[in-house]
């Protein structure tokens, strides 16, 4: 800035003629800066305190605040200069933040261990601040310790940038030491914005000869010209085009200046008619909503309800707890009348500040910039694909499309081939020392855009198959890139970065295999789209379980031998020592074949196909083994309640079989006697222990006794009818509770109903089987009541316990005690 303008400014703050201010005041100056500082003029504030400070050098409290002005106005080594300066001064606790503030100049210049080392040492040795704290409503350590983090993930980033484009700035003409952003290409011409300055003196206040909206002549730049309406608006800045799909209707904003950083703006838009545009329309409050800005806008377009949508940016408050003065993008479905809808915060909005959208049509993606995401510093942009009424969660465009510096406004033509985008990176048009990255330019991306398709197939029916999972890898670093669902489809798209290789799997939930296949972007140099197939197979598998034939209870330590039918091969052979359970996969079109053996046992097997199939399938098969002992080996007991069968009587026999008796034995109430009266005159432990006995009584020799007799029928109806003869011996016992002689009887009966139960097991079987001279000869041996000495069991009629107690139970049985096989 030359001297003239500088006393030019000093004499508008002072209010006197340039002439008379030959000689200001270190006050004055601060004054003026103060003011401009209130005011948002940043680099008059930085101008006005380097003044000061020329002066007089060692005020801190001017080098602070010439820090704080040049950061502000993203004058980035004149802050790092004077930020270091105040932290080598010895007042430097009055100012407890100018460390983080340094990091954060480090951290914009994408010096990011620098920043990094700066939060640090800012969170290690915290100031108390002597005077007021700077922003007391910012929590700053929590700040320092998220941009180590982001710092962190940054230098990482630029280390792999992403070079599946060129990025070259704007064409000859467009791009000035002014601030030119916005740009939108539209018919082979590009739209853009610019906020112009008084070149002689850089001063940012609009006059009338200052256009806003331009249109250059083609979209390599060309020579760029004013959009003639634009220029009504005087003392108003007209920004940001958009247009409809047919290019009928242009919607932009008209914005008035509330200071020298901040606008109040508003949406409005033309229509076109015989290639002229008609007078501007505000949009309706809904939009334009009062006491808050609305800008930014962008239009889209929603394939499910054939609709198009105005996307804007707004700092209105809203139910979700924004506050006025957070920007957040908004979108509104336009009718086919062209009036617009209440509009609805988007899902990606964040609590920093969300702006630029952009929607590209073909891809179905929003993009936009942000500060609220893990970024490298500043405004990064970020894509989201519109999913239903959803948006995806945002994904970082990468270096170098992103910077540490503030990169916005990004949008593409609509085959997604050239993308344009304003930054105020290094490199940006500046005319004076100092402003290298005050003001954005637009730059141009030659988009080298390689996209992968991937189809999802059944391959055994080989028809499309959809509701799949596929997930995108980079084979260089493991990393899984991005993930896609398709519910309702079998193709999945993803963009791909140039000079890489990718491993791509696919998988569905329901018993499907995974497939895996590789593709790379080695070499290419030209835009193309990559197709894959990925086939899936139903997932087929087989379980076997192994049971005793006798008892149906699971049978362990089984042998499974495994082969493949058809060539007789055995695929595999193993030992299951712990379970009864045999697994394995399954291929398609195959005969296979199961078989279980057991030494003890006879085998059994199983024979089947997995021809004809095209979905997931498990084959289960119950594989039972019979046991091959004779049963002479058996050993049964069983167990009477008393005075059964046939209570109060002296017949020495009985037509009841011993399940008559069983049945009525173990019943819950009959064994909630027992239970009650074996406890009863106990408490505490001893009461526990009595009842746990006398359950235990009846689960393990009662009810396994009737399991055992069954078994023992089972047994005898297998081999009786294959000739085999047998003599059994079937003693029976009571307690001594009632008469020797009537004991006797009872005992008589109680045997008498375990050959009854024989004779007539499934309806009879055994029946023609048992008798002198047949196969089964019965030896019936009734002994009366068993010795009991020694036993405890109460012989007195009266006492309860010669009924109850386990001594007693255990003495009222029968025992088939001896089998002999007769040759």
């Amino acid at each position: 800035m030359n001297k003239l303008y500088t006393l030019l400014i000093l004499a508008l703050f002072l209010g006197v003629h340039p002439t008379q201010a030959q000689t200001p005041t270190l006050k004055a100056f601060q004054k003026s800066a103060k003011k401009a500082m209130k005011n948002k003029d940043f680099y008059s504030a930085w101008k006005f305190y380097s003044i000061a400070l020329e002066i007089d050098s060692t005020r801190m409290y001017n080098m602070y605040n010439l820090a704080e002005a040049a950061r502000e106005f993203k004058s980035y080594n004149v802050a790092k200069d004077a930020y270091q300066k105040v932290l080598a001064s010895e007042s430097k606790e009055e100012y407890p933040q100018a460390e983080y503030w340094l990091a954060s100049v480090y951290q914009s210049q994408a010096k990011y261990d620098k920043a990094i080392a700066h939060y640090q040492h800012f969170l290690d040795n915290q100031l108390t601040p002597k005077g007021p704290s700077e922003n007391p409503n910012r929590d700053f350590k929590t700040l320092a310790t998220s941009a180590i983090q982001e710092c962190t993930w940054a230098k990482g980033q630029i280390d792999s940038p992403k070079n599946s484009y060129k990025i070259k700035s704007f064409g000859n003409g467009v791009n000035t030491p002014g601030t030119e952003f916005a740009p939108l290409e539209h018919q082979n011409q590009i739209y853009y914005s610019e906020l112009g300055y008084d070149k002689e003196n850089f001063c940012p206040v609009p006059n009338e000869n200052i256009t806003r909206l331009y249109t250059s002549t083609n979209v390599e730049g060309g020579q760029p010209g004013p959009i003639s309406w634009s220029k009504k608006e005087k003392g108003k800045f007209v920004t940001h085009t958009a247009f409809n799909g047919d290019g009928s209707r242009m919607y932009f904003t008209v914005c008035t200046r509330k200071n020298v950083s901040d606008f109040d703006c508003e949406i409005y838009y033309r229509e076109k008619s015989n290639g002229m545009w008609g007078e501007a329309t505000r949009l309706p409050d809904l939009v334009n909503q009062e006491g808050s800005t609305s800008t930014q806008p962008n239009i889209g377009y929603d394939e499910n309800t054939g609709k198009e949508l105005l996307f804007f940016v707004t700092d209105r408050a809203d139910a979700a707890g924004g506050q006025n003065g957070d920007l957040d993008i908004y979108c509104s479905t336009i009718e086919a009348d062209g009036s617009v809808n209440a509009p609805a915060k988007l899902n990606i909005n964040t609590e920093e500040d969300d702006v630029t959208p952009f929607f590209n049509k073909k891809n179905k993606t929003l993009y936009f910039s942000s500060k609220g995401y893990q970024g490298f510093g500043g405004f990064d942009i970020y894509r989201s694909e519109k999913m239903g009424n959803e948006y995806s969660s945002p994904v970082s465009m990468k270096a170098p499309l992103n910077s540490s510096y503030d990169d916005y406004y990004f949008s593409t033509d609509e085959e997604f081939e050239n993308g344009y985008f304003s930054s105020n990176r290094l490199g940006v048009t500046f005319e004076e020392e100092g402003m290298e990255t005050c003001c954005s330019d637009i730059y141009k991306l030659e988009i080298i855009q390689v996209e992968l398709l991937a189809f999802t197939f059944n391959k055994l029916a080989n028809t499309e198959l959809d509701s799949c999972t596929v997930a995108l890898y980079d084979v260089a670093t493991g990393e899984k890139i991005e993930q896609r669902l398709n519910p309702a489809g079998n193709d999945y798209y993803f963009p791909l970065d140039l000079e890489k290789e990718y491993m791509v799997i696919t998988k569905k939930e329901g018993r499907w295999t995974m497939d895996t296949t590789y593709v790379n972007t080695l070499g290419i140099t030209e835009s193309t789209t990559l197709q894959t197939e990925l086939k899936l197979l139903p997932d087929v598998d087989l379980i076997a379980n192994t049971f005793d034939k006798n008892t149906e209870e699971e049978l362990i330590g089984c042998t499974f031998e495994f082969y493949d039918e058809a060539t007789g091969k055995l695929i595999y052979k193993t030992d299951r020592i712990d379970d009864n359970r045999f697994y394995s996969q399954l291929e398609f079109g195959k005969k296979y074949k199961v078989i279980a053996s057991k030494e003890g046992y006879s085998s059994d097997e199983v024979s089947f196909t997995t021809s004809g199939l095209s979905a997931p399938k498990t084959f289960k098969f119950p594989l039972y083994l019979e046991p091959e002992f004779d049963i002479v080996n058996v050993s049964v007991i069983l167990y009477f309640d008393n005075d059964e069968p046939d209570k109060r009587t002296r017949r020495p026999t009985t037509s009841r079989t011993y399940k008559d008796a069983y049945t009525n034995y173990v019943k819950e109430e009959r064994i909630q006697e027992f239970l009650f009266e074996n406890g009863k005159g106990l408490d505490g432990e001893m009461k526990i222990k009595s009842e746990e006995a006398t359950q235990l009584f009846f689960d393990e020799k009662v009810k396994q006794g009737m399991v055992k007799l069954e078994l023992f029928a089972k047994f005898l109806e297998r081999y009786l009818p294959q000739g085999r003869r047998y003599q059994i011996e079937i003693e029976g016992f009571a307690s001594p509770r009632a008469p020797s002689d009537y004991n006797k009887k009872l005992t008589s009966r109680r045997v008498s109903s375990v050959e009854n139960y024989l004779r007539r097991y499934n309806g009879g079987v055994l029946a023609p089987y048992i008798g002198y001279g047949k196969n089964l000869t019965i030896k019936l041996i009734p002994r009366g009541e068993d010795p009991s000495e020694g036993l405890n069991i109460p012989s007195r009629y009266s006492d309860p316990k010669s009924i109850y107690s386990i001594e007693a139970s255990e003495q009222r049985k029968v025992e088939i005690v001896r089998v002999k096989r007769i040759k």
